[in-house]
């Protein structure tokens, strides 16, 4: 339930109707599309971001934005920023391909560690990740994933809840400061994910065993003497 504050704050809420995709192929200009992945206990979310480089000049933009509310059944963090991931992975190839913007450079934010490395990883991981990685790793080139501190992160903000006011005040509809800024100025994180959740429950491993009943086979084997 909005608070009259924020009820009065709207008045303030300006949001662009239009998508600046560049400038003519005259102009030197430089896009890419960012896309930002979070989740929490309560539910996960995705946005991108268009990045448009000319002159020197730099802009971004919010194009869009998902959020999912997390299943009541228990479902671990890890598990849940790879849903956000999938939904990611799944917004940014939509808004690529409505926006004619096929071929510009595409980078996939997360801050789990745990999610980046089953995207990255080739393994026999459970049933539920493995269906989740093989549509992402489908969608979005895994080379393209790389993390982010949370604090950097705008999809937390859609991911654990906010008021009018925060959201109007927020890096929400820019993107986090450091995305105005050359790529040599981008944050590079290389955290190691949690090997207890990784080796614990999500790889499984089929076996299977071959029995054979030697007793039914002597039987056939004895048909032809069998009475008709």
């Amino acid at each position: 339930m909005l608070e009259s504050k924020e009820i009065l704050s709207l008045a303030k809420f300006n949001l662009r109707g239009w998508v600046h995709t560049g400038v003519s192929e005259a102009e030197k200009s430089d896009l890419s599309l960012h896309v930002f992945c979070d989740a929490s206990k309560a539910a996960y979310a995705s946005c991108v971001f268009l990045r448009t480089e000319v002159g020197g000049a730099i802009t971004c933009q919010l194009v869009q934005a998902r959020a999912r509310v997390a299943s009541i059944k228990p479902i671990t963090i890890p598990r849940l920023e790879l849903l956000a991931c999938t939904i990611g992975s799944r917004l940014i190839n939509t808004t690529k391909i409505d926006l004619r913007l096929e071929n510009v450079p595409i980078y996939c934010w997360s801050d789990s560690v745990n999610a980046l490395y089953w995207i990255k990883r080739k393994e026999n991981w459970g049933t539920f990740v493995n269906n989740r990685v093989q549509e992402i790793r489908r969608l979005t080139n895994p080379e393209d994933w790389k993390h982010i501190p949370g604090i950097l992160n705008p999809a937390d903000l859609p991911s654990r809840g906010c008021g009018v006011v925060e959201l109007i005040a927020s890096l929400w509809w820019e993107g986090p400061s450091w995305l105005n800024k050359p790529r040599e100025e981008w944050p590079l994180s290389e955290a190691c994910p949690d090997r207890a959740t990784i080796d614990s429950k999500e790889r499984e491993l089929l076996l299977l065993q071959s029995i054979m009943n030697q007793k039914k086979w002597i039987i056939f084997l004895k048909f032809h003497r069998l009475r008709r």
